[in-house]
C-alpha cells in the first residue's frame, strides 16, 4: 500500500514534468509564423529570377512566395492565410511553389522546413522570411511595412 508521502511525491514529479513539457512546447511554438526581416538580400534572392519559372506576375506592393510540400498540413493553412491576404489587398500577390518541383530554388534559399514564405517588395527585393504557418495577423504584419512605405 502506498503512503501519503509517496503519492504526494509522485504527483509533484508528474506536475513538474508536465510543466516542463508545456514550457518547452510553448518555446518551440513562439517563433512560428513570425516574419524575420532580411538584412541584405543576395543577388540571387531577387524576385524576377524566382518567378521566371512560374509565369506569375509580381504584386504591385508585395509578393509572397510560399514554399510548400504536398504532405504538409501547415502548408495548406499558410496558403489559406496568404491567399486571403492577397484577396483583401490587390497589390499583394501570393505564389505557392512545391518543394519537389523547385528543388534548386529551395536549396538556393536555404529552405529547411515547409512552409517557408518569402516577402518581396514592389521592386523585387527580399524583405522578410516567414518560417511556419502565420496567423492572419502575422501575415498582415509581414506586409505592413510595405503598405506603410507605399502610403508615405
Amino acid at each position: 500500500m502506498l503512503d501519503l508521502a509517496t503519492v504526494s511525491g509522485r504527483l509533484t514529479l508528474a506536475a513538474v514534468v508536465l510543466l516542463a513539457a508545456t514550457l518547452g512546447w510553448l518555446l518551440l511554438q513562439r517563433g512560428r509564423g513570425r516574419a524575420t526581416p532580411v538584412r541584405e538580400a543576395r543577388p540571387d534572392d531577387r524576385l524576377a529570377g524566382l518567378l521566371a519559372a512560374t509565369g506569375v506576375p509580381a504584386g504591385r506592393r508585395a509578393t509572397v512566395v510560399q514554399v510548400s510540400a504536398a504532405a504538409c498540413a501547415p502548408c495548406r493553412q499558410a496558403a489559406r492565410v496568404w491567399a486571403s491576404l492577397a484577396r483583401e489587398d490587390a497589390s499583394v500577390t501570393h505564389v505557392e511553389l512545391d518543394v519537389e518541383d523547385h528543388a534548386e530554388l529551395v536549396g538556393r534559399l536555404h529552405v529547411l522546413r515547409t512552409p517557408t514564405s518569402f516577402v518581396f517588395d514592389g521592386d523585387g527585393r527580399l524583405v522578410s522570411r516567414v518560417a511556419g504557418a502565420p496567423s492572419p495577423g502575422q501575415a498582415r504584419d509581414a506586409v505592413r511595412p510595405l503598405r506603410e512605405a507605399a502610403a508615405a
